[in-house]
């Protein structure tokens, strides 16, 4: 039985707990975990297991709602190592300034300063030109892992399949790794 489940008014999903065993992060549709919860649209959310508060992550950095949902249910929110941070995906075109590709995005929350970072751009900061799922911090924190179908996150993107690509949350250099070991790109999905 999910506990969540059990004071929401709809479903949850893909709980996880903050690696210091502190927060709990899920998916929901509820409408009435948080206040003024009107866009309509499944919402990621965290937990404080111990005050019990709430609070709605996949909110632009002011805290205004999204305007779409929350990426879909294959695609769960994830913690950074310090517990600091969640990153999550979103089809949501007003978490950040100039998100006008319409594609799902990967999204960095930072549970301190309220701070919503797009991380699916290239290393110039230009948005995808397709969509990116699956994020997940590196154990160091400081890079974030997700698959994208977008051709225009690396030069030389020419393959027109999926790719992994990780994402320096200092520098804002993307790499692409699913390649062999020369860096020649894959002919498959990843």
């Amino acid at each position: 039985i999910d506990p969540v489940a059990l004071l929401s008014n709809s479903s949850t999903l893909k709980p996880i707990f903050s690696p210091d065993g502190l927060k709990v992060a899920f998916q929901g549709y509820a409408d009435n975990l948080v206040p003024n919860d009107t866009n309509d649209d499944p919402d990621f959310f965290v937990k404080d297991v111990m005050t019990g508060a709430v609070v709605r992550v996949s909110t632009d950095s002011a805290g205004g709602q999204a305007d779409g949902d929350a990426q879909n249910n294959n695609d769960p929110v994830s913690f950074s190592p310090d517990s600091t941070k969640v990153v999550f995906g979103s089809l949501a075109p007003n978490l950040v300034p100039g998100d006008t590709n319409a594609k799902y995005d990967i999204f960095v929350k930072d549970l301190i300063t309220g701070a919503t970072t797009r991380v699916s751009t290239d290393a110039a900061g230009a948005q995808a030109n397709d969509h990116s799922h699956q994020p997940m911090f590196s154990p160091d924190g400081t890079k974030v892992v997700f698959w994208s179908a977008a051709t225009n996150l690396v030069s030389g993107d020419t393959n027109g399949k999926q790719d992994i690509f990780i994402k320096d949350l200092t520098t804002g250099a993307v790499t692409r790794v699913s390649t062999d070991a020369a860096g020649v790109q894959s002919n498959g999905q990843s």
